[in-house]
């Protein structure tokens, strides 16, 4: 794999192509959600058009930053094709407002201080896909980076099952996941309400309503930890426990604190630990070699 740092440092992609909207591809629409992540949007956009797939819609949705980030999307203005810069009700509120303006046939959308990896995703899950149109979601592997795009560790898709996923059980990265507009439609679009955990909402909302769920092999997307991001901060884990008790509470009717919810909480996580655990250590001797 080409080195991430390099590959979202510089320009690596074909003008004409990413300005292109050859038919003979299926279109991809991303949506980008960004609020004041001027540091980290560059290197998102780079490492959606140096994918250099032909037929790409990119759509940036800004809440409005004061830090920068429109004088980068003027820079790109030429490859994106629809941006806007202006208060929104949040993150959730953000993708849905991208997701009605995209005309794709196959819908994601990547945070603005997340990353493709330099993989081909675009073109593999557009052959994965195809001109298919029911409601389908598709997903690979995917890595944690830090803030200089490092590879920290690797996060192994697993197969979707949503009463594992309701019981703890991480098996998709949003970073890697593709879906189709009636996928999207299934799940009814992303809840507004939902702060922390608005892609796992999305995914259960998603299969509850008929989607089917394929894994694809390969890395594809990086989920990047940082001091002012919400995984990495810490400054909304009791948001994010509150949210993720919600959406189990009314999908299984119980919670954390019931005995039957913990015992199948604790099977589900030993049930791929194993897996889990060859998977990251054959990755880390990839990234880092033999200790």
């Amino acid at each position: 794999m080409v080195n991430l740092r390099t590959f979202v440092a510089r320009e690596s992609f074909d003008p004409v192509t990413a300005r292109g909207s050859d038919p003979s591809f299926p279109k991809i629409s991303v949506v980008v959600p960004t609020f004041n992540q001027a540091s980290f949007l560059r290197r998102t956009i780079l490492s959606i058009l140096n994918q250099d797939y032909p037929n790409l819609e990119l759509i940036v949705m800004d809440g409005g930053s004061a830090d920068g980030s429109t004088q980068i999307l003027r820079a790109y203005d030429p490859y994106i094709a629809h941006w806007t810069s202006e208060k929104d009700r949040g993150q959730a509120d953000a993708i849905n407002k991208g997701m009605r303006v995209a005309t794709g046939q196959i819908l994601a959308y990547l945070n603005s201080d997340d990353v493709y990896l330099p993989t081909g995703p675009l073109h593999r899950v557009a052959e994965h896909i195809g001109s298919r149109q029911e409601a389908l979601l598709v997903y690979g592997d995917g890595y944690v980076i830090d803030e200089q795009d490092r590879q920290v560790r690797l996060m192994p898709a697993l197969p979707f099952r949503t009463l594992e996923y309701l019981h703890g059980v991480f098996s998709i990265p949003q970073q890697s996941a593709f879906w189709t507009r009636r996928a999207y439609e299934a799940a009814g679009g992303f809840n507004p309400s939902t702060r922390t955990c608005l892609d796992g909402e999305f995914f259960v909302q998603a299969a509850l309503g008929g989607t089917h769920f394929e894994r694809v092999s390969g890395m594809l997307g990086g989920f990047r930890i940082h001091s002012t991001s919400i995984t990495g901060s810490g400054r909304l884990d009791d948001t994010h426990a509150e949210d993720r008790s919600r959406l189990r509470k009314r999908v299984l009717g119980s919670s954390e604190q019931d005995a039957r919810f913990r015992a199948l909480s604790a099977l589900f996580r030993l049930k791929y630990a194993p897996y889990r655990a060859y998977r990251r250590a054959v990755a880390k001797l990839q990234i880092h070699g033999p200790s």
